[in-house]
């Protein structure tokens, strides 16, 4: 039996390598034909990491955890691996599941899905969220993979730089944001971690890319339309809150971009978008046989802080529970701080906390220089500053802070925050990498003026 296990990790292995390097051919190949990315030094950079984040955030997963089938990576790759056994049994029934038609039925539930662990949600700890996606994505892939889960990770490192390339890409392509912005996209730690494992923030890259495209890149209607919904299918069925915010800011982005706006963008983005969001929220929510979007969302916190109690989470932060709307924005300030702010090195406890002080003091050294370089340097930096950046900023602002605001709201974990920020916070920092970047542009125009002073050119 040693040899036979021996021999099918060894063929896992041999498997993997193969897909790593037919999807590197396939990424490069899309990089030397779109250039998504300004050096290939960055590309692969960004690649060999996003596939090493795969293997360790797996690897954690795997080796950290004691009850495998209770952690969020293993969960969803489990009921892929028994939804991929009704391939054997009644391959029509398995593509029905597959793509979701003729499929919600009595028969199927008592037939199949009875078998599955978390296929309905039991007690979900998750906001706003839909298990669907991400278990059939496993159930596709365990067709290729032999059962390895690192095999699985890799396919999803695959759509998940996928969509951060064409994100990157249409930013570059409408907005022209510089080096230090791709950078900081392809390698902001939290963000390289968590987006590069088999969890739905992986997933949601992929239709932020997707969307991005059909709206900003794209020239063929058809393009433009199919990856648009592809993009907001994504999302929705991954975190619709999140899908809420988005479809409502790049509209709102692709608008003032198409039509010139150049006045008042505060108005339209931090008080018509929001609002156009609850209204759109408050519809997803019903949607999902949810209730509206301020009652889940009371809901969602008592329901967390009544999960952090049972399982006893060691990163709570604390247990607050909301009776009343006027609970929910007396917490407003204390969310705010948790979902951003939260921890400082004061209150690490164990290395993972100390890792993300750590990533918290990195994020407020940046914002904190760009406001104060943008301060000092406004009258260098403004010339450099398109109205296209300009709304760029307001619309990074707006959908980061919102969506900050609503995971501090629901989230008393700080372990869960971690990682549902993750997918945020570049939003949030590309304002102060563009600022950066476009006072070191100023510093070489005005060396380069100098010179030809000097030459009395």
């Amino acid at each position: 039996m040693t040899s036979i296990y021996f021999v099918s990790f060894m063929m896992q292995v041999f498997l993997y390598i193969f897909y790593f390097f037919l999807f590197s051919a396939v990424l490069y190949f899309l990089q030397s034909r779109n250039q998504f990315i300004s050096k290939n030094s960055l590309f692969w950079a960004g690649w060999i990491l996003k596939v090493s984040a795969g293997i360790l955030l797996t690897s954690i997963y795997t080796y950290h955890y004691k009850n495998l089938n209770e952690n969020d990576i293993y969960k969803y790759f489990g009921d892929g691996e028994k939804i991929y056994e009704i391939l054997h049994e009644n391959p029509l029934d398995y593509v029905k599941i597959l793509i979701g038609i003729g499929n919600d039925n009595p028969e199927f539930t008592q037939k199949y899905y009875n078998r599955l662990d978390w296929w309905d949600r039991k007690y979900s700890s998750d906001l706003f969220n839909d298990s669907h996606l991400i278990i059939r994505f496993n159930a596709f892939v365990r067709i290729f993979s032999m059962g390895s889960i690192y095999i699985h990770t890799l396919f999803m490192n695959v759509l998940s730089f996928l969509g951060l390339l064409y994100f990157v890409k249409s930013l570059k392509y409408v907005f022209a944001i510089g080096q230090f912005s791709e950078i900081l996209l392809l390698f902001w730690p939290s963000n390289l971690f968590w987006s590069s494992g088999l969890l739905k923030e992986a997933i949601v890259w992929a239709g932020i890319g997707s969307m991005m495209a059909g709206y900003f890149l794209f020239k063929q209607n058809f393009l433009k339309i199919i990856f648009s919904i592809l993009g907001f299918l994504l999302i929705y069925f991954s975190k619709f809150y999140i899908a809420a915010f988005f479809l409502i800011m790049v509209a709102f982005l692709w608008t003032t971009v198409q039509y010139s706006v150049k006045h008042r963008l505060w108005l339209v983005y931090f008080v018509i978008a929001p609002v156009l969001i609850y209204v759109v929220a408050d519809t997803m929510a019903f949607m999902l046989d949810l209730s509206g979007v301020k009652d889940f969302i009371i809901r969602q916190r008592n329901d967390f802080v009544t999960l952090a109690i049972q399982t006893k989470a060691k990163s709570t932060i604390d247990y607050v529970t909301f009776n009343s709307t006027l609970d929910l924005l007396a917490y407003l300030p204390k969310a705010f701080y948790h979902s951003l702010f939260y921890p400082f090195p004061f209150d690490a406890h164990n290395l993972f906390m100390l890792f993300y002080s750590m990533e918290n003091i990195m994020m407020l050294v940046l914002i904190v220089s760009a406001i104060f370089i943008f301060i000092k340097y406004k009258s260098a930096i403004e010339p450099f500053l398109s109205f296209k950046q300009i709304s760029l900023f307001y619309f990074c602002l707006a959908y980061s802070l919102g969506l900050l605001i609503v995971i501090g709201l629901t989230t008393p974990v700080a372990g869960a925050i971690f990682r549902y920020r993750s997918v945020i916070l570049p939003f949030l920092l590309i304002p102060a990498a563009e600022i950066l970047n476009n006072w070191l542009v100023s510093k070489k125009h005005k060396k380069y003026y100098e010179k030809l002073k000097e030459m009395d050119l």
